[in-house]
């Protein structure tokens, strides 16, 4: 009796250690299975909701890329649809003329604007959100030195911040970009670039008139990027001229300007 009574007394301590380690880890075992379905759960909600052409390329308003350009890059992103590797599948016994023929079907260079898709909703008045690489940056004022920066569209609607980038100069307007990491935006009469990484910043001078580029709006540019550079809308100081330039990405000097007289 007394060792039953000795076992007890030195062994329930250890025996609870044991069960209580044991639920631990089956609780970890749980956290771990609900952060993945998590995140498998978040990386859907980074995509777009599809459209009827699922082979569709969204390119800034303002690119200069050739009918023959298009169809290059028409026909690499059509070869890595999963679409597209079913019909190899399916149809592997079709002459490589039929497939060809369908590829041509299917892959066309029409430039078309889609239906708007409400991304998420923010309470503020004014402000501006630029997509990037599946990173939403948010200024949440027409002027200031902040920008947010949130990962995928549930953070972004959740008011999860990734970031706070604090810019070296105060931005003007809300029709600036991001484009690769790197911020493109107005500043009294000048274009700024800063990378949101590194920290470095450029700028060049345009001559901008200080009055709002559009009717109720602040902004003094319009800027776009795209593979061949920065693409700027703006009107010249005392001038009624509307001019493009494109900038050089690399060292941020004018390649080309073209003026529109009223």
């Amino acid at each position: 009796m007394k060792l039953a009574l000795d076992i007890l007394k030195y062994g329930a301590p250890w025996a609870f250690l044991v069960i209580s380690i044991g639920w631990i880890c089956w609780q970890n075992v749980q956290i771990n299975e609900l952060q993945a379905s998590r995140h498998r759960r978040e990386l859907n909600s980074n995509w777009l909701p599809k459209s009827d052409d699922d082979t569709t390329i969204f390119m800034p308003i303002y690119a200069q890329v050739s009918k023959k350009h298009i169809r290059k890059v028409c026909m690499e992103h059509f070869h890595s649809l999963k679409h597209y590797r079913e019909l190899e599948k399916k149809e592997s016994s079709r002459p490589s003329s039929a497939v060809l023929k369908e590829l041509k079907r299917k892959c066309s260079a029409e430039v078309s604007f889609g239906q708007p898709v409400l991304i998420g909703e923010r309470k503020n008045s004014e402000g501006c959100a630029y997509l990037d690489g599946g990173h939403w940056h948010v200024c949440e004022l027409s002027h200031g030195y902040t920008m947010l920066s949130f990962k995928g569209n549930r953070r972004l609607n959740s008011s999860e911040t990734r970031a706070v980038q604090f810019l070296p100069y105060p931005f003007d307007g809300t029709d600036n970009m991001v484009y690769n990491n790197t911020m493109y935006y107005s500043e009294h009469d000048r274009l700024i670039s800063y990378n949101l990484k590194t920290e470095k910043s450029n700028s060049i001078h345009l001559r901008t008139s200080l009055e709002p580029l559009y009717a109720n709006s602040t902004s003094r540019l319009d800027v776009q990027a795209e593979e061949h550079g920065i693409w700027i809308l703006y009107r010249r100081r005392d001038e009624n001229i509307l001019s493009v330039s494109r900038v050089n990405v690399q060292n941020m000097q004018n390649r080309s300007r073209e003026d529109r007289r009223k």
